[in-house]
């Protein structure tokens, strides 16, 4: 056997070509994003997990910012700008986005939300406004709205994905409701770290528009939807499946 590789039923054999030798990546089919509604159902069983106020927050921030998860548990006090509205985003996923610094603003909503005004009150110009560790607390609260029926399980673990994805859930909400709002393209590439040079678009977008790229970004993050945290209204005289299983009925 061991002059025999041919044996070695361990070892597939050896490719015929070069492309062969390097593993194929993985393919990715289309996908149907959630809405902001699905987002918010999250939101409020969130709310209503003991110690999580920095989960919760956390995903506030993505509802409203399309952040990545990295990028809103970078967040330091110093990186907010309660005056001007604005965050400085310095992390990111790409080469670009890590090597470039961008300002985007932030939404009246988010702003005026008590929780995130008390967790960025809270810590220290050099400290991170979320301290979040694990964010098994959010996959748990999109199971827990899926199983109330306010939220399909295709929208955040699509079944033609390996994994799920929970945290990526609200940027995909965030985008999918700024193209329905016609939101101007590099405005939407902006705000989430997809343009590939925002300097450049955003001199671009003054010469020839008149208007600056901040500003249109700003008009698109307050036209987001305020978090609804009372949920969907059910006519007179109906109590949900939920309801009754929190009453131990």
């Amino acid at each position: 056997m061991e002059g025999d590789p041919k044996s070695w039923a361990q070892i597939p054999d050896q490719p015929k070509l070069k492309s062969g030798f390097v593993p194929r990546g993985r393919l990715y089919g289309s996908t149907t994003a959630p809405d902001l509604a699905h987002c918010d159902a999250v939101l409020r069983r969130l709310r209503e997990a003991p110690g999580k106020a920095d989960t919760l927050g956390l995903a506030m921030v993505m509802r409203f910012t399309g952040l990545r998860v990295g990028q809103g548990k970078a967040i330091r006090r110093q990186d907010i700008d309660l005056t001007k509205g604005t965050l400085t985003v310095r992390t990111g996923k790409s080469r670009r986005e890590k090597a470039d610094m961008r300002i985007v603003p932030l939404s009246r909503h988010l702003l005026v939300e008590p929780l995130f005004r008390a967790l960025v009150d809270g810590a220290a110009a050099a400290e991170r406004v979320l301290e979040v560790t694990s964010t098994k607390s959010i996959r748990a609260a999109w199971e827990d709205a899926e199983a109330a029926g306010e939220v399909p399980r295709h929208v955040w673990a699509p079944p033609n994905r390996e994994r799920a994805r929970p945290d990526h859930a609200f940027r995909a909400a965030l985008l999918a409701h700024m193209t329905t709002d016609r939101v101007a393209g590099d405005v939407v590439s902006y705000l989430v770290g997809h343009s590939p040079n925002e300097d450049a678009s955003a001199r671009l977008r003054e010469i020839h528009y008149g208007r600056s790229l901040m500003e249109e970004a700003r008009e698109a993050v307050d036209a987001l939807p305020a978090i609804d945290w009372t949920g969907p209204q059910l006519p007179a005289g109906v109590v949900s499946f939920e309801a009754h299983a929190r009453a131990g009925r």
